[in-house]
């Protein structure tokens, strides 16, 4: 007889593979509703990680991000509502690669004729409370059911075995380098900057102003926080930022920018800074 496994979630990632542009015939904003009511599951439950495997941008470098983390990834919850196409192609990989994922979709969208002799749990497009209750306890208990059936056997096939008899290949993917890695953050930075630029188009004109009308200064930042060894290379940070590059010493970069944007770059470089020592 096969002996239980008992989960340490603390140690385990979970990804999401879902949609995150506004799609027509969804509310705005409703990815990030469904995104914010996996989190509340998948936080109870205590993972380690929790978050999308895709930025949604486009470069090599974010692509692969991407598979690595279908493959490497603890478990995949999916999300196939709207019938996404980037959605569908990361599920395939997902299968393909024959490791744990959850399937869940809206009760208004089809199911898909090759996916569809998986078992889905769905949910009230709505997001509807007393429905949604229900629903997230099923999830959890989906995920927590998937994730114990492969850890006791992980030579039990969790997905392919719905299709027919596979054997499947060792998969050899690279470790990302630290220059990719690096990448990927200002990457995400880049993304995460035009969100908030966006969030803030509503300001009134009169704050507008008095942002515009503020004055470059030169600044020191420690050198300590840049991770970056050239002019060249911090420069093209700082432009992130809409700052440039002026000069150095022993313990400073100086650099031109304004009072704001000499916060936002502080900002950036001890959040990297910390994501860094939080990964050592």
């Amino acid at each position: 007889m096969t002996k239980k496994t008992t989960i340490d979630f603390s140690d385990k990632t979970c990804g999401y593979v879902m949609p995150i542009s506004d799609t027509p015939g969804y509310k705005a904003g409703h990815w990030e509703d469904v995104k914010n009511l996996l989190n509340e599951i998948t936080e109870d439950l205590g993972f380690k990680e929790t978050r999308i495997v895709s930025s949604g941008l486009v470069s090599t470098t974010i692509h692969k991000k991407i598979v690595n983390n279908l493959f490497n990834d603890d478990i995949i919850v999916c999300d196939v509502s709207s019938q996404n196409p980037n959605v569908m192609l990361e599920l395939g990989m997902r299968i393909a690669f024959d490791k744990p994922v959850v399937i869940i979709i809206d009760d208004e969208t089809k199911f898909c004729f090759d996916s569809g002799v998986i078992e889905h749990l769905v949910y009230p497009k709505d997001l509807r409370y007393s429905s949604i209750e229900g629903f997230k306890v099923q999830l959890k208990a989906k995920i927590k059911h998937t994730l114990d059936a492969y850890l006791t056997n992980p030579k039990i096939s969790p997905i392919l075995q719905s299709f027919g008899s596979f054997d499947v290949s060792n998969v050899n993917l690279p470790k990302m380098s630290p220059e990719d890695e690096f990448r990927t953050e200002i990457s995400d930075m880049r993304k995460m900057l035009t969100q908030i630029a966006r969030s803030t188009s509503s300001q009134s004109s009169e704050m507008k102003n008095n942002f515009n009308n503020q004055k470059k200064k030169l600044y020191g930042i420690s050198r300590n926080k840049f991770y970056e060894t050239t002019p060249s290379d911090i420069n093209s940070l700082l432009r992130i930022f809409n700052a440039e590059y002026y000069d150095e010493n022993k313990d400073d970069i100086i650099i031109v920018a304004t009072h704001s944007e000499l916060d936002e770059i502080n900002k950036f470089l001890d959040m990297r800074m910390s994501n860094i020592n939080n990964n050592e």
